[in-house]
């Protein structure tokens, strides 16, 4: 080979591993500049993991109020007792909340009902008479419908009302309250509960007259 043949091959030699050599560090370069940027993807990652994790989920964050407590509705009224209204009846049918029924003591329009209470008053007069059927809402001097008539006739005593008649299963029982006249009906069945009561203050009958002027000369 000749000198000049020598050279060209040696130049040709010499650019070809100077190409070599190059591209191979720019795939070097290429390959770091690539491992940086995967570098910092996953550096990234963790940090949007974070922000997720530090963003609130409204599902899990959001809290409601505690929801209150409902009355039941409907409740009945508390029981009263008739020995409480004698002078203020009138307050009864606001106070049980009685509806207004037919007469059946006087012609009047003021009479009330509810379940098997029934109230009557005569407008101007100051009369009234009360009767109880069923159970109710009100006693008698702490007494209900089916309970025994014992578990009133101690009230109705300490009360100053008379035993005036006793037939066995109807007592007849007499008053004067205020200087007013009062008469007062149970009856009871056969095991001596009661099942139903009459009161009014205007008792009748010339009979009647002659044991309230005895209770008056006491």
């Amino acid at each position: 080979m000749g000198e000049k043949r020598w050279r060209r091959w040696m130049f040709l030699l010499t650019a070809c591993m100077a190409a070599v050599i190059s591209g191979g560090c720019r795939t070097a370069d290429n390959s770091s500049a690539e491992a940086q940027g995967s570098s910092v993807t996953a550096d990234a990652t963790p940090a949007e993991e974070q922000d997720a994790t530090e963003t609130p989920d409204p599902a899990v964050t959001l809290t409601s109020e505690p929801t209150p407590e409902l009355t039941p509705a409907g409740e009945a009224a508390a029981a009263v007792d008739i020995k409480d209204y004698l002078e203020s009846y009138e307050q009864l049918p606001k106070l049980l909340g009685m509806e207004r029924g037919e007469a059946w003591q006087f012609s009047g329009d003021d009479s009330y009902v509810k379940d098997g209470f029934a109230l009557e008053w005569l407008d101007g007069y100051g009369i009234f008479s009360a009767k109880n059927e069923s159970p109710s809402e009100v006693l008698l001097y702490g007494a209900g419908i089916g309970d025994p008539v014992s578990a009133a006739q101690e009230g109705l005593v300490q009360s100053g009302w008379v035993l005036y008649s006793d037939l066995g299963e109807q007592y007849t029982y007499i008053a004067v309250l205020n200087d007013q006249n009062f008469y007062l009906d149970i009856s009871a069945d056969a095991d001596g509960c009661i099942t139903d009561w009459y009161l009014n203050n205007w008792p009748e009958g010339e009979f009647v007259a002659e044991a309230y002027d005895g209770l008056r000369n006491q």
